[in-house]
């Protein structure tokens, strides 16, 4: 049987974070086999990001921030982009007012002490929407994350 890695030569993918954190990566990779599949590159979202790709994924990270750094952020993965690539958000849906108490104690710990906050599906729309990109929508989870998609315009 093949290593999981192997399967699609032709594919590959970039995890990108700051260096203190994908120092540790290629070793993990390698040992799950999955170590041609994967460029690991260290650096910092809020100045560039690896250009040309299909797709691109942030998982938790918009949350961190307020509006006008994910505006930013997103901006980054947009000028990196060629139209038609996708972008993909996995966040926590802060959903509609009193359907989950849990993310509301969650929204209001990430303002105390981040100042980011949890948004809802129109809010990652229009944010989206002013860094260039094109809201597709929302997929729920069974996680209780969601994943918001935009394409590049």
């Amino acid at each position: 049987m093949m290593p999981r890695g192997k399967l699609r030569p032709e594919r590959r993918a970039a995890f990108r974070d700051q260096p203190h954190v994908v120092m540790g990566a290629q070793p993990v990779l390698d040992a799950a086999g999955l170590g041609d599949c994967y460029d690991v590159i260290g650096g910092d979202f809020l100045a560039a990001v690896p250009t040309g790709g299909n797709a691109y994924v942030l998982k938790m990270i918009l949350h961190d921030w307020d509006d006008a750094e994910c505006v930013r952020i997103l901006r980054v993965c947009r000028q990196a982009m060629v139209v038609g690539a996708a972008l993909l958000a996995v966040e926590q849906d802060l959903g509609q007012r009193n359907a989950s108490p849990a993310s509301k104690f969650i929204d209001f710990n990430m303002l105390v002490m981040t100042g980011g906050r949890k948004r809802k599906a129109e809010e990652y729309e229009a944010l989206f929407a002013v860094a260039g990109f094109r809201f597709i929508g929302m997929t729920p989870t069974t996680t209780g994350t969601a994943v918001f998609e935009g394409a590049a315009s």
